[in-house]
């Protein structure tokens, strides 16, 4: 029996899994916190090809797009709380890639 030494697949099959699923693939919240008095959060888009979990990030602050450079703090902090979710969730078993990182929105 061979093992499959591919860890991941081609750019272009996830691209197009991301633009045929339904909405872009699922969409979960990660992250609902009050940082520095501004309301944080931060939800992922995935898509799920043979048990490996492609995820799109997506940082909001006050409802907006965190694009501002005064916010990158912040963005910092909410990615530190993703890959402390990655890993208790890489620690049940699921295999995780972080696809892209967004700071404009959805």
């Amino acid at each position: 029996m061979e093992k499959n030494t591919q860890l991941f697949h081609p750019e272009e099959v996830i691209e197009h899994i991301f633009n045929t699923e339904k909405c872009g693939g699922y969409l979960k919240p990660i992250c609902n916190r009050r940082m520095e008095g501004w309301k944080c959060r931060c939800y992922v888009r995935y898509v799920e090809i043979d048990n490996i979990q492609y995820w799109k990030i997506y940082y909001l602050i006050n409802q907006k797009p965190a694009k501002d450079e005064y916010f990158r703090p912040l963005v910092r902090k909410m990615y530190n709380l993703v890959r402390t979710v990655i890993s208790i969730l890489e620690s049940r078993g699921t295999k995780i890639v972080i696809w892209k990182n967004y700071t404009k929105g959805f």
